[in-house]
Parts: structure tokens; sequence; C-alpha cells
């Protein structure tokens, strides 16, 4: 395990930063340093945030993108218009970059509940399939599945975009398709866990659907141990 000394991270100049977290990101390894990039997205001004956005060392960015992502969720009436255009980061190439606008959202959530519920209500319903991924990948996170509203969003997240993506079925698979297909392959287990009551009907319905994707991806998630305790 990585032991970091406590620095505080809002008294370091803005070069002084970029070098800690770069020192302190992980990289290159198999894992970044997430409790830093957590640090970082609730700690600095949004300024600061902005900046490391724009960075193109990909940590950096990673811990910008989180931030900037999670103050949005604080501002009441400008969230969706500033969020909308932050949602070029989903379709980045950069996948930490996309994972670092999930990780703001997710860590909005905790304070702000309703608002990130709401938005993945939203976005579960856009016509490109990397933003439905990053409101199921937003939703589905065991940690923030405490109160039945979120259990709500993240059941009706996973049964809207499978609809979606099913309905695509017979198109040409892009990136993008793969991608959402990657994401419900895990986060049905996650959302039924959380609400078995009204969540396990909704599983079984997917391995009696007559779509092979479908049935697919309801094996794969049977697979999770978080699933098959109640199976």
């Amino acid at each position: 395990m990585r032991i970091m000394a406590k620095v505080d991270l809002t008294a370091l100049g803005y070069d002084e930063l970029c070098d800690y977290l770069r020192r302190e990101s992980g990289l290159p390894g198999p894992r970044a340093n997430l409790t830093l990039v957590d640090q970082t997205a609730t700690l600095l001004p949004r300024r600061t945030l902005s900046g490391l956005a724009d960075e193109q060392d990909e940590y950096l960015a990673m811990c910008g993108v989180a931030g900037m992502a999670r103050a949005c969720m604080s501002q009441a009436g400008q969230a969706d218009a500033e969020l909308d255009q932050l949602a070029g980061y989903v379709r980045d190439p950069r996948w930490r970059l996309r994972e670092g606008f999930v990780r703001g959202l997710q860590l909005a959530a905790v304070d702000n509940p309703t608002a990130v519920a709401e938005l993945v209500h939203r976005w579960v319903r856009s016509p490109d399939l990397a933003v439905v991924r990053a409101a199921v990948e937003a939703i589905c996170e065991p940690r923030l599945l405490k109160y039945s509203e979120m259990c709500a969003a993240a059941l009706d997240a996973c049964a809207v975009s499978t609809t979606t993506l099913s309905d695509t079925e017979a198109q040409p698979r892009t990136d993008r398709w793969r991608g959402l297909e990657q994401t419900l392959s895990y986060a049905w287990s996650v959302a039924v866990a959380a609400e078995p009551v009204r969540g396990l009907p909704m599983f079984e319905a997917l391995e009696a659907a007559p779509s092979p994707l479908v049935r697919r991806i309801a094996v794969r998630n049977r697979t999770k141990k978080r699933l098959a305790r109640l199976l």
C-alpha cells in the first residue's frame, strides 16, 4: 500500500501542486492513486481544477476533471449547462479522463444524491452512448446505493440503457457501443444487489429476453459475487 505524507494541497503553488500530483500518482504502474484524485477534487478551488483539467499529463487532467464535475453539481441552476459542456470528457480517448469525470459525479452524489440521480435520469436517455455509459457508471457504485432514491435511479439507468443498446444490436458495433455493453456487464449486479426486491424480477426478465445480447449481459452479471449470493 502506498503511504503518502500529509500535505496541505491548498497550500501548494500551482507548479508545486503539479509536481506533487505527478510524484504521488502511482503512475506509471498498474493503478493510479484514486485517493489523491478524490482529495484533489474535493479540496482545491475551481480555478486550480480548471487548470489541471487542461494539462497534457493524463493524471493531472484526471484530477482536474473529477473536481470540475463535482463542483458543477454544487451550483444550483448552473449544473446542467456546464455539465453538458463538460460532457465532452466522457468522449475523450483518454480513459482516465472519462474515469475522472464519473468519479467526480460519484463524489458529488455523497452530498447531493438528488441532483446526481436527476442528472443520471436525463443522461441515460441521451442518444450518445458515451454519455449513457457515464450515467450508468456514475450511479452504479455500491457506496452510493444507500437510499431508495439512488437504488431506483440505478435500476432505471440499467433498464433504459439496456433497452437502448439492444435496440441498436443490428447496427455496426462502435467503441462506444462496446463500452456500454462492458459497463452493463457488471452494473446490473450492483443495482440488483442494492435493491433485490425490485431488482431480481427485472434481472430474471433479462435472462428470458429474446435478445442474445441482453441474455449475454445477464450471464456476465451472474458471475459477480454480489449478485450470485442472491440467486
